[in-house]
């Protein structure tokens, strides 16, 4: 994705609306990935109950990786996974979405 959007899964799409909503209005753009249910065959182990490194999975690394997360959420219970990039663009680092994510929260809980 770069240094300037951050890519996010979410299970719910309201959540989605509202956080591409308000980084749109805090100009801290986000976009969203999908949750590839067919994805989650990269997660299955014959040791643990799920893998957390996909062994010969190539590509979907940051979907996997949510995937992975999902797991450990209760059911009915909406979550936001932000995946962002490692590098930055001055030596302070970058706090992509940040922006976003605190709006997206005024938002739904004002």
């Amino acid at each position: 994705m770069g240094p300037e959007i951050p890519a996010f899964f979410t299970n719910s799409d309201e959540c989605a609306d509202l956080l591409s909503k308000a980084g749109g209005e805090v100009d801290d753009p986000m976009w969203r990935l999908p949750l590839v249910e067919s994805y989650k065959t990269a997660l299955k182990s014959k040791i643990a109950d799920v893998r957390n490194v996909p062994e010969g999975f190539v590509g979907g690394g940051a979907i996997t990786a949510a995937l992975f997360l999902e797991k450990f959420v209760g059911k009915g219970i909406d979550w936001i996974h932000v995946d962002v990039n490692g590098a930055s663009r001055d030596k302070m680092g970058e706090a992509q979405g940040m922006r976003a994510m605190y709006e997206m929260l005024r938002l739904r809980f004002r």
